[in-house]
């Protein structure tokens, strides 16, 4: 789990609970002013905290999403403790150091009241622009999170996470997990988490987590986003699945998002910039219509065809999505995949 080295508060996070709450658990990282954070080194933001007040709306409109209908996403929590080479959060942010927004009353406060007064079903994202669980040792949202979707049976929350860190949120829902609360995982195979995913947790810890999960009462999602095409990936993802459904009972697992590398010119400039060496960018990526690197056109068809087609060898009736892909990927995927 996530040991920051170094917490950076100012006043205004003072006033809430939650700050002294993880000063007590973290007593022996020092507490610095915010202005410190500006001379970090990418690597040393990792390995740090922020501790501050989110101004403005918490509960924002998703876009971009995986066809589920109305979609929104709320961020406790932004940046990441981790440094996975294909992440978009590392152009996305402005400042990628883990962020707690200690004000998390006044978001749950505004979640309730906003899903109150919707009328209809709503998808809520809790992993958008942080891992929904990497910091939830300090914070314990997850577990508030889940607890509230108790009483809009009608909206679903999913948590994305790379982590097994599920503690805190199996001891808050206790021994019913709410049903439309779906713990999802980034799934990646042994190889691409060791070459491509620094610091989060190994495969076999994500599995472990997710049957924890299903035990407990939870439905799970499984999440192979990015699929990236190094050497030999084909049988990579198939023993990942195989592995996947040996341990999980397929019957819990809510959905399976598909979802190939893509990344802005920006991305890859990081990405040059920190991990010169690193084979990630090498495939043959061309620049689509949305501005963003992708495999060609027809290598992420027929990836995900060949992925779903190992995925309803073991679940016929697996519900399979695409995340972030063009409509003409789409049509031609689901024409074949539901005929």
């Amino acid at each position: 789990m996530f040991t920051p080295q170094k917490i950076f508060s100012g006043p205004e996070a003072e006033r809430f609970a939650l700050t002294h709450v993880i000063y007590d658990a973290l007593n022996s990282a020092p507490v610095l002013p915010e202005a410190g954070i500006a001379a970090l080194a990418p690597e040393e933001r990792r390995r740090s905290l922020r501790l501050a007040v989110r101004k403005g709306e918490h509960v924002k409109t998703f876009e971009g999403g995986c066809g589920c209908g109305e979609e929104w996403y709320v961020a406790p929590v932004t940046g990441c403790p981790f440094a996975c080479k294909y992440c978009y959060l590392q152009d996305y942010l402005d400042d990628t150091i883990p962020t707690i927004f200690v004000n998390v009353e006044e978001m749950l406060t505004e979640l309730r009241e906003k899903m109150r007064a919707h009328a209809g079903g709503v998808r809520v994202h809790a992993g958008h622009l942080a891992d929904a669980l990497a910091l939830d040792h300090l914070t314990g949202i997850a577990g508030r999170l889940a607890n509230l979707f108790r009483e809009f049976p009608e909206n679903m929350l999913e948590l994305r996470t790379k982590t097994a860190n599920i503690d805190r949120l199996l001891k808050a829902v206790g021994s019913g997990a709410p049903e439309n609360v779906v713990v999802s995982w980034t799934m990646s195979p042994k190889i691409a988490v060791s070459r491509y995913e620094h610091g989060a947790s190994p495969l076999n810890a994500r599995i472990e987590a997710a049957e924890k999960c299903v035990n407990a009462g939870f439905r799970v999602g499984m999440r192979l986003d990015p699929i990236i095409m190094f050497e030999n990936w084909r049988e990579a993802y198939g023993k990942m699945i195989a592995r996947i459904c040996g341990a999980v009972d397929v019957a819990r697992i809510e959905s399976w998002v598909l979802g190939c590398l893509r990344y802005r010119a920006e991305m890859a400039e990081i990405v040059r910039r920190e991990w010169p060496r690193s084979d990630i960018l090498d495939g043959e990526l061309v620049r689509s219509s949305d501005g963003k690197y992708r495999y060609f056109r027809p290598l992420r068809l027929a990836a995900y065809r060949e992925i779903a087609q190992v995925i309803r060898g073991f679940a016929p009736d697996a519900r399979i999505d695409l995340c972030m892909e063009t409509d003409e990927v789409r049509k031609d995927f689901f024409a074949t995949i539901d005929a």
